[in-house]
């Protein structure tokens, strides 16, 4: 199929995860669809590019939740942990997570270019400094917000928290001085 290469690129508008599952039998598909021109047209393109936003839409948490995420730093639920994923993961994170900082500043920046004409200048000329500085802070912390998002799973049990038994079988006690002398014996 000629529009096979263009429909992969098309397909590219829906969630990573999704295409993980589904873009092969989407693939057949459209190339059944296509029928014997072997190419996709304009109305097919649209749609797929629509349903793929569509998509994205309704799998992405609730903008309160994203805004807590990216301004406050806070965890989404487990239920999101898809999303988070596939946003951490994502080519332009760093970029799209430096976007929230001067969104969120611009009522504040408003409100002090009532009192002040010129801090609007003075935004629009800052906004771009703050956004690529924080892109790069944040692309730099990738491994580190992975880790923290997403920390491994624990280990094998250990068992409960004892008083600690030495070889001799006599138990450390907390309440008295440790003797750091290994010849010295109780």
């Amino acid at each position: 199929m000629k529009g096979g290469r263009s429909a992969s690129v098309w397909l590219r508008a829906y969630p990573r995860r999704w295409r993980a599952v589904r873009a092969s039998e989407m693939l057949t598909v459209l190339e059944e669809q296509a029928g014997p021109t072997r190419r996709l047209d304009a109305r097919t393109v649209v749609d797929l590019v629509l349903g793929g936003w569509a998509t994205r839409v309704r799998m992405r948490p609730p903008l309160r939740v994203v805004a807590a995420y990216r301004l406050f730093d806070r965890r989404p639920a487990a239920r999101y942990d898809a999303w988070l994923r596939d946003d951490v993961d994502g080519l332009l994170f760093p970029l799209r997570d430096a976007l929230w900082t001067p969104v969120a500043l611009l009522p504040l920046v408003l409100l002090i270019a009532q009192v002040w004409s010129d801090a609007w200048v003075n935004f629009v000329l800052t906004a771009p400094v703050l956004v690529v500085g924080q892109a790069i802070v944040t692309a730099f912390g990738r491994s580190r917000r992975i880790a923290h998002l997403f920390p491994p799973p624990p280990g094998p049990d250990v068992g409960p928290f004892l008083p600690y038994r030495g070889l001799d079988g006599v138990v450390a006690s907390t309440d008295r001085a440790v003797v750091l002398d290994p010849d010295a014996r109780r």
